[in-house]
């Protein structure tokens, strides 16, 4: 597979030099070595995408793992959930979230200019067939999202890309006008393509390995799954070039409530229930999709969606979800169904009223608020069952939860914030430094739940492949192509 493992020194939170945005230091152009037309910085989805697409025998990945593509292996509960068919449908929906609304022309156009469609065709084109399920989300026919991690490094290395494992990048500097040609002279360059490779940035990693390179492509990733050896160190590197770097917070995250009821809920699931995100009372979002109970708070892929609308300023600006279990069932219908109960049965107890409508344990839940909240508000002992029905429907149409915090950035799939979309061109090109780029989790770019984050990595990679390297790519990779 024509990859390489370098000592695989781990960050100690001290890197081997300051990364700085000039470097005058000239050990590494006597080490002599090759230029590459691209280095690129993590070896995730969005770097392992660009090297299947673009690379060539000039194109380095530099991966700080022992194996490249471990986060996408896992995705999708390990099924691959590569995309969603529905990630470019903008008009629509805002399926991508930023921390400023004026930057999502260009999350749009890196998205409509290479959409799902191609990217399913790009796949088919390596081999791997994929599906969508009702809700748009598309996984390889295989099930296995190992499959897609082994189609994209075949193609790598068919390419000829060459790839180190076990190399943390901890500095990148830009070479000074005399050292970019000392650098380019000394370079050896075995390629195909005529065009002259010149070296304009040094490289170096903790193994000690110093490279050069004409660009770099930084997808490091943001902080999220640090299992995965996301640690944010390419917000340094960004940093070094000047780049203003949003706020970072953990997103597509469990989170987590006061109430204590929630020991008695924990295991249950609501299947497509709608939860909403308050804040000082105003309805921030709205979101449809399961939720899982457990102890802390709230899982599931409704959850997800949600946490990524939170406050900035949260933990310190309270928060409220309101869960309505049967979002299809008006609350007028559901306390008709309740009072027919009530009126048929004499003797039900209040923790038997949801019965057929929810889970029991949820239903008993429910009940036991209702009563409290009855007792509170009419006196205690009150039989009142147009009101008991009332405020039955109303709690299962409306469960409040308090949000005291997330699961953080262990247990989140992705970051919200990072490198500020206004600070780089329609190719993903830094408008800092030129010839540096970005792609995936390390812009502030979020995707909701259900394969828009990957669509996002594959297509700003692609962003920047087409700058690169131009029309070099093969037909069978064209960014454009639209068949499946």
């Amino acid at each position: 597979m024509n990859e390489k493992r370098g000592k695989n020194q781990k960050n100690d939170g001290n890197f081997c030099e300051k990364i700085v945005g000039a470097n005058g230091d000239k050990s590494g152009v006597k080490n002599g070595g090759k230029a590459y037309r691209a280095i690129v910085i993590g070896g995730g989805a969005a770097g392992l995408f660009f090297a299947a697409k673009y690379g060539d025998e000039n194109t380095l990945i530099l991966e700080r793992g022992e194996r490249v593509g471990r986060k996408l292996s896992a995705t999708g509960g390990g099924w691959g959930n590569v995309t969603n068919e529905n990630a470019s449908k903008f008009a629509e929906k805002l399926f991508y979230f930023t921390s400023e609304i004026s930057e999502m022309p260009k999350i749009r156009g890196a998205v409509e200019q290479f959409p799902p469609e191609a990217l399913r065709g790009f796949f088919s084109s390596l081999g791997v067939l994929t599906f969508a399920d009702e809700r748009g989300r598309v996984y390889p026919l295989s099930r296995q999202a190992s499959s897609l991690t082994d189609c994209l490094r075949r193609e790598a290395a068919r390419r000829g890309a060459e790839i180190k494992t076990g190399e943390y990048v901890c500095g990148v500097s830009v070479l000074p006008n005399d050292l970019k040609n000392s650098a380019t002279n000394t370079a050896t360059n075995t390629t195909k393509n005529p065009k002259k490779i010149g070296a304009r940035f040094e490289v170096k990693t903790q193994s000690g390995g110093v490279y050069f390179g004409e660009n770099i492509l930084i997808c490091t990733g943001g902080k999220a799954a640090k299992n995965f050896g996301s640690d944010g160190n390419g917000y340094e590197i960004a940093k070094s070039f000047g780049h203003t770097i949003s706020p970072v917070s953990p997103a597509l995250v469990q989170l987590k409530c006061a109430e204590k009821e929630l020991r008695a809920l924990k295991g249950i699931r609501v299947f497509d229930g709608s939860l909403g995100l308050y804040s000082g009372g105003k309805e921030i979002a709205r979101e449809l999709g399961d939720i899982l109970f457990a102890d802390f708070g709230v899982s599931g892929d409704g959850a997800f969606k949600i946490s990524s609308y939170l406050p900035q300023t949260f933990p310190a600006k309270a928060c409220e979800i309101k869960i309505d279990f049967l979002p299809e069932v008006s609350e007028k219908d559901l306390e008709t169904a309740i009072l027919k109960k009530l009126t048929r049965y004499e003797s039900v107890g209040a923790e038997e009223l949801a019965g057929g409508l929810l889970n029991n344990r949820a239903g008993a839940v429910i009940a036991g608020r209702v009563k409290k909240n009855l007792a509170k508000n009419q006196g205690a002992g009150r039989d009142d069952k147009i009101a008991l029905a009332a405020a039955m429907a109303k709690e299962i149409k409306s469960f409040v939860l308090t949000v005291t915090g997330t699961l953080g950035f262990d247990y989140a799939q992705v970051t919200k914030g990072g490198v500020k979309l206004s600070e780089v061109d329609e190719n993903m090109q830094s408008l800092k430094q030129p010839g540096a780029y970005f792609a995936g989790e390390i812009l502030n770019a979020d995707g909701a739940c259900g394969g828009y984050n990957l669509q996002w990595a594959f297509s700003s990679a692609c962003a920047a492949g087409e700058a690169i390297f131009g029309g070099e790519a093969d037909a069978a990779g064209d960014c454009k192509e639209k068949g499946r």
